[in-house]
């Protein structure tokens, strides 16, 4: 172990959701996951990691209530971070063994949400509003799993469990679309303060999730 490696894991998806002629919902997104690491001594590497992601969704729904009219929702998210890592290798038998991770990543995220109504009678928004999302989150992890090299360049790897503590802060700005002259038109900012701590374990049986193939070179 006195070299690096790299691995990109990622996911696309395309869904179309059809409730009839009166609604439907279309969603898609990615995420893109690059790092790098480098051995600096025996059975311990440092590394950097990339994470880029997005998603779109749109929804329709026609109301045949008192006001007939289309409802619509649209929401976007973005996000882009950056961060680094320790691994530590264990070995318990020949090519089997342990490895434990700490890191920290910085993560910018910027979400969009519009709603609105549309007047089928007179083909004028009864509202239309929109909501900015803005956050800034700083996160600390700790994984462990186990790792096995199938020859000297390639191993396959699993996570068994994930500690993850986080702090975000951010605004959001509200604003109404449908009355330039309606004081709801101004920004009005809110701030965004939130803390967690998960323990994450496996729950799901996925190439994806479960396994990874790591090559080095």
């Amino acid at each position: 172990m006195n070299n690096h490696d790299r691995d990109i894991p990622t996911y696309t998806s395309l869904n179309y959701i059809n409730y009839g002629t009166d609604s439907n919902i279309k969603s898609n997104g990615f995420s893109l996951s690059p790092y790098y690491g480098r051995f600096f001594k025996d059975y311990t590497m440092i590394g950097i990691r990339l994470n880029l992601s997005s998603s779109n969704r749109t929804s329709d729904f026609y109301d045949h209530g008192s006001s007939p009219g289309l409802l619509a929702n649209e929401s976007q998210s973005k996000s882009a971070g950056v961060g680094t890592f320790l691994r530590f290798y264990f070995p318990v038998a020949g090519n089997f063994g342990v490895y434990t991770q700490p890191g920290l990543d910085y993560t910018r995220t910027i979400s969009t949400n519009t709603s609105s109504s549309l007047d089928s009678a007179s083909s004028t928004y009864n509202y239309r509003y929109k909501q900015e999302t803005r956050n800034n989150t700083f996160s600390f992890d700790f994984k462990f799993g186990l790792y096995y090299f199938i020859f000297d360049q390639l191993a396959i790897e699993t996570s068994l469990a994930r500690l993850v503590l986080s702090a975000s802060k951010g605004n959001v700005k509200n604003k109404n679309l449908t009355s330039p002259n309606n004081w709801q038109n101004d920004d009005r900012i809110g701030s965004i303060n939130d803390s967690s701590i998960n323990l994450n374990f496996i729950n799901q049986l996925s190439f994806n999730q479960v396994f990874t193939l790591n090559y080095y070179f």
